[in-house]
């Protein structure tokens, strides 16, 4: 039996140092005796947005259920995100979430959130992982292809250009990584196509559900709220337009706009304001009434959702893994990318901890895990495209069409039932924040309260 703590396999390569590459990184950590962490933007760990990262200057939400994953991987990481100002707050007690019908009523429902800025959660991340002595992270580095010893061969390791700052991406000295494993975590931009394609491998299937959506974000310095996030989103067929806010470190809000075509939130000061209060959302409106923004607007318009066919695919190279928005994206406002990527990385581990306590080597571990992210991703991904694909942007066949109508036509009575039914939202909340599956919302004394017209505008318990 070999020990547990004592790394079985030499090198692992790890592409890009997103959420998911340090997830991935502190994972392999514990089975690998070195692990390099190949990132294109230059180094850093200061709480600020990167510019691999586009959508780093928005919000962004870690659900509970991503939370406590995250906790695992990284044990204290909460309490010292507090220490730094990021509030924790009980998800049905301080949000703010606004549907066709109105305000959803606040509830206890112990899903315990936290809030911050991308920057700060990578920073504190990015520095325990650097922390590892097994990691060494290679910044100002883009990864140019993959490397086998022979055609139809396992990958053995990346080409690599260096550059002097993160802008300088063209003119490097090509240097080769050997590795015995290479994980993809470089964003929902990779280059894996053309990767796979210059070494003789297909390209792989892809599924695209496009909403046309977009949004644009700044930072305010405002006073603290009876709440500490709001949920304004949009809804197919009724509400184009819809709104994000969080309470940050250092008593600031992060605001996103999100509009479906052609309803885009624009970048003018005076046109973002009107766009706002054209949600005539009282809490928003309040809350932007007593702060001043102190950054420009950005906006994001490639938030589509896309999916790698991985599990799929009848040819690939062995000892190449793609994670978190490399293998599967979704749109950024539902909020499900970083808890899948964390996700991801677990069922990881539990793949190398299988094979540390057997006769395998790493040969064949990447349609096993591939396998595995698939039912990782199934949930998020049906409820990811759910609405997106109603919206008339979205690509979709007929019969995909079809099912998420269904879907939204009992959302909608589901969330009708949850202005007065407690269990009901309870139930929602859990399913919102990944610590329940859909299916919970499919037991009887649900569907039963969905179902049923509605016979008081008093909320019940």
């Amino acid at each position: 039996m070999v020990n547990k703590f004592e790394p079985r396999w030499d090198q692992a390569l790890v592409i890009g140092s997103s959420i998911a590459g340090l997830a991935v990184a502190r994972v392999l950590a514990d089975h690998f005796h070195r692990v390099v962490l190949v990132e294109r933007d230059s180094a850093t760990v200061e709480a600020t947005g990167r510019g691999g990262v586009p959508q780093s200057r928005h919000v962004h939400g870690l659900l509970a259920a991503g939370g406590g994953m995250l906790e695992e991987l990284f044990p204290g990481l909460r309490a010292e995100l507090a220490d730094a100002g990021a509030p924790v707050y009980d998800f049905g007690e301080a949000t703010a979430m606004f549907i066709d019908n109105g305000r959803l009523p606040l509830t206890t429902t112990g899903l315990m959130l936290q809030s911050f800025s991308r920057g700060l959660l990578e920073s504190r991340l990015r520095r325990r992982v650097a922390e590892l002595p097994q990691v060494r992270i290679e910044a100002g580095a883009t990864v140019t292809g993959l490397l086998t010893d022979h055609p139809n061969g396992p990958v053995t390791g990346i080409t690599v250009a260096r550059h002097s700052d993160a802008t300088d991406t063209e003119g490097g000295t090509d240097e080769r990584y050997r590795a015995d494993l290479v994980v993809d975590c470089s964003g929902r931009f990779t280059k894996l196509p053309q990767w796979l394609t210059a070494i003789g491998y297909p390209r792989p299937a892809e599924t695209i559900v496009d909403a046309g959506l977009a949004y644009a974000s700044r930072m305010y310095d405002g006073p603290p709220r009876s709440w500490n996030a709001l949920l304004h989103p949009v809804q197919a067929h009724t509400h184009p337009c819809g709104a994000y806010a969080a309470r940050i470190e250092g008593n600031r809000w992060m605001v996103s706009l999100l509009g479906v075509t052609p309803h885009h939130p624009p970048t003018d000061d005076a046109e973002y304001a009107a766009f706002a209060a054209g949600l005539n959302n009282p809490e928003l409106s309040g809350l932007l009434a007593e702060s001043r923004p102190i950054t420009p607007i950005h906006r994001f318009t490639r938030i589509e959702n896309r999916r790698f066919e991985l599990a799929r695919m009848r040819r690939w190279p062995d000892r190449l893994l793609v994670m978190g928005d490399a293998h599967c994206a979704f749109n950024p406002v539902y909020g499900q990318g970083m808890t899948v990527a964390i996700a991801s990385a677990l069922a990881l581990r539990e793949q190398l901890r299988q094979r540390r306590g057997s006769a395998h080597d790493l040969t064949g571990l990447a349609p096993r895990v591939h396998r595995r992210l698939r039912r990782v991703t199934f949930y998020p991904w049906m409820m990811s495209t759910n609405e997106d694909a109603i919206w008339s942007a979205a690509r979709t066949d007929t019969r995909a069409g079809r099912i998420p109508s269904a879907a939204h036509w009992f959302q909608n009575r589901l969330f009708r039932s949850m202005m007065h039914h407690e269990p009901s939202l309870i139930a929602f909340q859990r399913v919102f924040n990944s610590v329940k599956p859909p299916t919970h919302l499919l037991t009887p004394h649900i569907l039963v309260r969905a179902l049923t017209p509605a016979r008081s505008d008093t909320p019940t318990r």
